[in-house]
């Protein structure tokens, strides 16, 4: 028997299995793991989006592990499949406690426990929560009420625990068990998250509000890390999936001097702010071993921007490309379309800015501003004067436009994102 089987979905079509999320190994369910191995509790992993047949799959995992918890991860795209994998689990072990966890259910947990296959929804980080629970489990103890940070069910009733506090000291938890996961299996295998949240606050993301305040693992902590993936795993490409992986020009710096004294022979790949980029910035990133930059711009209308509670500047944009470019790091801008403060002309600028960036030698890449829960697009829907049509959550997906906005229609979205899969070659 193993103690908890720890589940990512698939997701719900191959355009979407083929996205930079789906090609990369579940980090979050491995920090899970890593926290419970700590206490001694057995645990698998079951990423069922490497699998042909996955709930073939999942049910013979069942029957051969025969886990008395099982944990099922989701997103806003994959949750009518994170339902179907719990169905399977009360299917093959009636008796099995099942909690669900991730961005969506976080924030939608009424509605997740209104399905009777789900016992507990673990809102926001849960490493500690997790613990806790298969020790409810096992132990019966502690209570439901006594472990921070879930939902569950009491009679017809749901009850909401106090919000657990995010870990502090990012040092302290242990780093993901990828002996857990196919790692041969992944497109992008090398992926580490070095901070948790985001200094900033747009209206699009959800990272400062479900990820909490900004906190940063430190550069030694990082570079063990570094140093495992390299020389135990044998990655030489790595993705820093930071929110924005330059938000402290020290750290960085510190992690760029070590990458180069210990020459570990590692390109890399991370998110930079665009008021960030500098000569002296850029220079270093690349002498450590970067090769591609994602810079968010979203807009080509400095009033739209501003609006977005982005605080950058559309002037900054081909500055940062010319720099970018010039030292030979790939830079990829992008790009959103459906803002509720976008207008034709608004739209206009930002297909145009994304032409200028693409001549320069830059990639551009263009999505839909998508409402997912939890955003603060989606929580003041009403107050920005934006309809968002009744769709299955699998529709909630930044290339398929379903919202109206105060000036533009979904057609008129569907439409420009066409008029840029034309222009740039890319299939959204």
């Amino acid at each position: 028997m193993t103690d908890v089987l720890l589940v990512a979905p698939p997701m719900q079509s191959p355009a979407a299995q083929s996205s930079f999320n789906a090609l990369c190994p579940p980090l979050g369910l491995g920090y899970l793991a890593a926290c419970l191995l700590k206490e001694g509790i057995s645990v698998e992993i079951a990423d069922l989006s490497k699998q042909a047949d996955p709930w073939a799959f999942l049910s013979r995992t069942i029957e051969r592990t025969s886990p008395p918890f099982v944990g099922i991860t989701c997103v806003t795209q994959n949750y009518a499949l994170g339902l179907k994998a719990a169905g399977v689990v009360r299917a093959k072990a009636p008796g099995a406690f099942v909690a669900m966890g991730g961005p969506h259910t976080t924030y939608r947990y009424e509605d997740v426990l209104a399905e009777k296959t789900v016992d507990v929804v673990v809102r926001f980080e849960g490493e500690k929560s997790v613990v806790q629970l298969f020790h409810h489990v096992a132990n019966k103890a502690p209570d439901l009420n006594l472990i921070n940070g879930i939902a569950f069910r009491d009679g017809d009733r749901v009850l909401k625990t106090p919000h657990r506090k995010h870990e502090e000291s990012l040092d302290d938890i242990p780093f993901p068990a990828r002996h857990l996961m196919p790692m041969a299996t992944y497109g992008r295998p090398g992926t580490i998250m070095t901070s948790r949240g985001c200094p900033y606050k747009c209206i699009f993301c959800i990272s400062s509000t479900y990820e909490g305040n900004y906190r940063m693992r430190s550069p030694e902590n990082v570079i063990a890390e570094l140093v495992m993936l390299r020389e135990i795993w044998g990655l030489r490409e790595i993705y820093f999936i930071d929110n924005v992986f330059t938000a402290s020009s020290e750290r960085v710096q510190q992690i760029c001097r070590q990458l180069v004294d210990l020459k570990l022979d590692i390109r890399f790949h991370c998110v930079c702010r665009l008021d960030l980029i500098t000569h002296e910035l850029v220079e270093m990133l690349k002498d450590a071993g970067c090769i591609g930059m994602e810079i968010g711009v979203e807009s080509g209308d400095q009033e739209v921007i501003n609006s977005m509670n982005k605080h950058i500047s559309v002037s900054d944009v081909l500055r940062a490309t010319d720099i970018v470019v010039g030292a030979r790091i790939q830079p990829m801008f992008t790009f959103q379309i459906g803002s509720p403060f976008d207008r034709p002309e608004s739209v206009a600028k930002t297909q145009a800015l994304a032409a200028q960036v693409r001549a320069k030698g830059a990639i551009a890449f263009v999505s839909i501003m998508t409402p997912f829960p939890g955003t603060p697009l989606a929580d003041r829907a009403q107050e920005f004067g934006i309809h968002i049509h009744d769709v299955p959550w699998s529709e909630y997906r930044t290339s398929n436009p379903i919202t109206d906005t105060p000036h533009l229609k979904r057609q008129d979205f569907r439409r420009a994102l066409y008029e840029e899969a034309i222009r740039s070659g890319v299939i959204y």
